[in-house]
């Protein structure tokens, strides 16, 4: 990142009496606010730091920044270096989750999985996919939105865990009365969005911004989006795994799985492998049906050639299929099912409680090492910077 050294404030005409007066005391307090901010980047990163230091120097970055009063050209400047700090601090974040476990690895999960599913515009059933992540979002970080009594209502629960459970790619089923129809999921939907909205205090920037802002959550025509998504298209092929049967518009069975089946699927195979590679673990996030399907054949030597994911979590979790006779209410020849009726909150919270960590693979330090270098350069960018105001404003404290 390159900044202009020659950062200079406009400089006014001298004051006199009281102006005069707040002048000089205004910018007193401006040279000690510089002033701590050079104290809170005292302590360069080293090379090869850990992902710990490395967090804290961006944290002290972040703090640094907001003792600043920045003035006129400066501004343009500041958000320069605010962005690429608040850039690094999310990469970081998410990659300290994939060490940690918990609710911490759960939460990188699901930022890389809205990362891809909005790279190429939001479309079709990645609506669902994507309101999947924020249900899930709002469930593991209820306090950063205010959302607290709202998650811990018994009737938002009951909406959280049927919509959980019957919406987004390869998750279709129609299950328990007043869940049974395309009509009623597509309704529940919106009135849990808008209620969601409406109660959440939702921090500018933070990941539940970014889901809201991809779908227009907080408009009434983005909401209604969703519910058309739901209501028009249940039956298309991609929400089903299993799609024997009477095919909708010409579909066939998902290429994809919902943001949820991933996680399951993710939890037990890092029970099983902790030492997986990041490509793995991307495929699992981001892969299609027939790349995980290759994967699970060749880490747990499957033979089988039909339905090799569907099986896989029929026998690893509490996933189940309703087949034709066994009620197959969505009629396309099996439908998943999570046993019980709805998703259990209590094992959704297990899951992302106890998610197993991973451990980091050579390319992951290499990205570590390679924000490090980064984050070095926005250090000394800024104490280059702040030097130079702390001494222009000492020097007119003194002039007036």
């Amino acid at each position: 990142m390159k900044v202009n050294p020659y950062i200079s404030s406009s400089m006014s005409a001298p004051l006199s009496g009281t102006e005069n007066h707040v002048g000089n005391q205004a910018d007193d307090e401006s040279v000690t606010n510089l002033e701590q901010a050079l104290l809170l980047l005292d302590s360069d990163p080293s090379c090869n730091a850990d992902l710990k230091t490395l967090s804290d120097t961006v944290n002290n970055q972040r703090s640094a920044l907001s003792l600043m009063s920045s003035r006129n050209a400066e501004v343009d400047i500041a958000n320069s270096l605010q962005n690429a700090i608040d850039d690094y601090a999310y990469d970081l974040d998410a990659l300290q989750g994939w060490t940690t476990g918990g609710v911490k690895m759960f939460s990188s999960a699901l930022k890389a999985m809205f990362e891809s599913l909005i790279s190429g515009g939001v479309n079709g059933i990645e609506r669902e996919d994507i309101f999947q992540l924020a249900l899930l979002e709002v469930m593991i970080n209820p306090d950063a939105y205010g959302l607290k009594s709202w998650v811990e209502n018994a009737s938002n629960k009951t909406e959280i865990s049927h919509l959980l459970e019957s919406l987004g790619s390869g998750s279709h089923g129609l299950h328990e009365p007043g869940y049974d129809t395309p009509e009623d999921l597509a309704r529940r939907a919106g009135d849990l969005a808008e209620s969601l909205i409406r109660s959440a205090t939702i921090p500018k920037g933070s990941f539940l911004d970014r889901i809201v802002n991809s779908l227009e959550l907080n408009t009434d025509s983005g909401r209604q989006k969703l519910q058309d998504q739901i209501k028009n298209n249940y039956h298309r092929g991609e929400g089903w795994l299993i799609y024997d049967k009477a095919p909708a518009g010409g579909t066939t069975a998902a290429t994809s799985i919902s943001p949820l089946l991933r996680m399951f699927l993710l939890s037990e195979v890092l029970e099983r492998n902790p030492d997986i590679t990041q490509g793995d673990l991307n495929l699992i996030l981001k892969g299609s049906v027939s790349e995980i399907e290759g994967f699970l054949k060749k880490i747990f030597n499957i033979t089988d050639t039909k339905n090799v994911l569907v099986n896989w979590l029929v026998n690893n979790t509490l996933w189940q299929i309703q087949d034709q006779g066994h009620n197959d209410t969505g009629g396309h020849g099996g439908q998943l099912d999570w046993t019980g009726a709805g998703l259990n909150i209590q094992d959704l919270v297990n899951l992302y409680s106890n998610f197993p960590p991973r451990v980091l693979s050579d390319e992951d330090i290499k990205e570590i090492n390679r924000i490090g270098d980064s984050v070095k350069m926005i250090q000394q960018t800024l104490k280059y910077w702040i030097q130079i105001m702390r001494d222009e404003r000492m020097a007119v404290a003194r002039n007036i």
